[in-house]
């Protein structure tokens, strides 16, 4: 009786967390969102049992911002709404760690004789002869990943603070302790295995050999202080067999917020060399190269991880694992096990983004998937905690020092930025300073162009006799090339102050900021950094929607993109509106007197 009374006195205490007041904290009782929203929401670690707390709400009350397992997280109200919560009071009564109900009775798996340890890899057989190895660098964004790989390489990869500003494929070869040459290759951030968005298919093809051979090693770049999160990546990685080198960065801030990592116990439980690194001090980059080439003359660890999953969970894996046994991506029983619990997590529908996967694994996915739910078993909570146990107890054993959430200056900065009244003006302050200097500050730079293009023209005009050559010339050649060259001011300065605000991290804020404004007219809050690179030219800011999540948000996205006036529209406009129209006077400056 007892207990049917506590039940009910904790469910009475249960609220969502679009409801948590500022400054509050609780623990996720359950996440019930649409079905890719509490994938990616759970795979960030926001599963049942993790507190949480809130930290700050957008201008308009929409998106929030709350801190959990030593980051922030940013998610709209409508998200929020299907958290559901309970006081931290009743923090341990129904569910202990992450996963909650879903971390029942396994086969025998980890959670019965505690988390397993991954064993070293075995050296190669035989040597890769005369072709290059190719190494991945991988990691959350804003982990510092292109960073290191500018470090490594000494290229000059573009590198920001807002996710997705490696959008495409960059590499470069580099030379090795011994002097033997490697491939390394930036792939996009991702904060995961599962498939999200078009930038995370790129390094999901890579990582896992969908498109051909598995690389030779991966190097994973983890966030010392949001280790959990970096960690979660990092495994799904070591459980494909592959080769894998642990990158932990920014270890200077996590001794400064009073935290300290045991990379050596770490590398003993992830069966990989960890090496701490501070990317831009250049600290760890050699012990990192060496770590590299130990690890590119290591076997591919063929035997499957086993997470010990609940009896029905492991089931299920086992089914799609049989579908994928006659597929080209089953090559190791490790590669088969990936591939089928990234089935689980990634596939929808025959309609969504994931390709390659043949219609049998696809009707074994979805039968698995509907036999879970007649069951009332959610593979998704399922799986995704019981990688966050093992992390959970590896990080208890590898950190030392409490994680305290310090006020940084850099929360005091965002506090400013994301302020209801002080954010706004910011805003409106740093657009018109970009406006400002589009037009008015280029204008010299426009003045000189047109100055000598028509030194230029005249110049022709002086040489050549008169005909066609020298109208072909001076209205042709001259005039077009001139015509074009004149906006490159514009766009310069544009793309260097976009650059420099990515740099800054404000367009982070800035999508945070307008996020509910942009979602009034259908849009993403991430919509408005393509579309303030439209303003220079709409090609690279649909290509930018790239880093949106979902399909019909980056579809919107790149159908308004062509609306916008770029800097080569204007003169057409302006061209086409004196032809058109009478010069009558204005009224404000704006409309003809015929408008009003």
């Amino acid at each position: 009786m007892r207990r049917v009374i506590d039940w009910v006195r904790v469910h009475q205490a249960l609220r969502t967390l679009d409801q948590l007041a500022i400054g509050d904290s609780a623990v996720v009782h359950r996440v019930d969102c649409a079905p890719r929203v509490g994938c990616r929401l759970m795979e960030m670690g926001l599963l049942p049992g993790t507190r949480i707390e809130l930290v700050r709400r957008a201008p308009f009350g929409d998106p929030l911002e709350i801190r959990l397992r030593g980051y922030l997280l940013s998610l709209r109200r409508s998200e929020a709404s299907g958290v559901a919560l309970r006081p931290e009071a009743h923090a341990q009564e129904g569910e202990d760690g992450a996963g909650g109900d879903a971390a029942g009775a396994s086969d025998g798996g980890s959670s019965a004789a505690g988390p397993a340890r991954f064993p070293p890899h075995p050296r190669r057989e035989e040597p890769s002869g005369a072709r290059v190895p190719r190494v991945l660098v991988a990691g959350n964004p804003n982990a510092g990943k292109t960073t290191i790989f500018n470090a490594l390489t000494g290229a000059r990869a573009r590198v920001g603070n807002y996710p997705g500003v490696t959008v495409a494929r960059a590499s470069r070869r580099i030379a090795l302790p011994d002097g033997s040459p490697a491939e390394l290759v930036d792939l996009p951030g991702a904060y995961s295995l599962s498939t999200h968005s078009p930038d995370e298919q790129v390094a999901v093809d890579e990582i896992l050999g969908r498109r051909g051979d598995p690389p030779d090693a991966v190097v994973v770049v983890v966030d010392a202080g949001a280790i959990e999160r970096g960690l979660y990546l990092a495994l799904q990685v070591v459980e494909t067999g592959v080769p894998a080198v642990v990158a932990l960065n920014m270890v200077d801030e996590a001794a400064a917020a009073g935290m300290a990592i045991d990379a050596e116990r770490l590398s003993t439980w992830l069966g990989a060399p960890v090496v701490p690194t501070v990317a831009p001090a250049g600290t760890g980059l050699d012990a990192l190269r060496a770590a590299i080439g130990d690890t590119i003359g290591l076997a591919p660890r063929s035997d499957a991880a086993r997470d010990g999953l609940p009896a029905t969970v492991e089931g299920a894996v086992a089914d799609v694992e049989r579908a994928l046994a006659n597929t080209r991506l089953a090559r190791t029983p490790a590669a088969r096990r990936s591939w089928a619990v990234w089935s689980l997590l990634s596939h929808e529908s025959d309609e969504d983004d994931v390709e390659g996967l043949d219609r049998p694994v696809r009707d074994a996915v979805d039968a698995v998937r509907q036999r879970a739910g007649e069951a009332g078993v959610d593979l998704y909570e399922a799986l995704i905690a019981g990688r966050y146990r093992w992390i959970e107890a590896v990080v208890a054993d590898v950190r030392e020092g409490a994680e305290t959430a310090q006020r940084t200056w850099t929360d005091r900065i965002d506090g400013i930025l994301t302020h209801r009244v002080y954010g706004m003006a910011a805003f409106a302050a740093v657009m018109a300073l970009l406006f400002e200097a589009l037009f008015t500050w280029s204008e010299p730079f426009i003045g000189a162009i047109e100055s000598a293009a028509g030194w230029l023209q005249g110049g022709v005009a002086a040489a050549l006799p008169e005909g066609a050559l020298a109208d072909l010339m001076v209205d042709g050649v001259i005039a077009g090339v001139g015509n074009v060259v004149v906006f490159v001011p514009q766009i310069a300065m544009l793309s260097f102050f976009i650059a420099v605000l990515e740099d800054a991290g404000y367009l982070a804020r800035v999508a945070f900021v307008i996020d509910r404004l942009m979602g009034r007219i259908g849009l993403h809050g991430k919509a408005f950094v393509p579309m303030l690179s439209g303003f220079a030219c709409a090609i690279p800011g649909i290509m930018a929607t790239r880093t949106i999540e979902g399909r019909r948000d980056r579809l919107i996205t790149m159908l308004t993109l062509p609306m916008i006036s770029c800097s080569a529209r204007l003169p057409v406009f302006a061209l086409v509106t004196a032809v058109e129209f009478a010069g009558d006077a204005r009224v404000f400056g704006l409309f003809s007197a015929g408008a009003v």
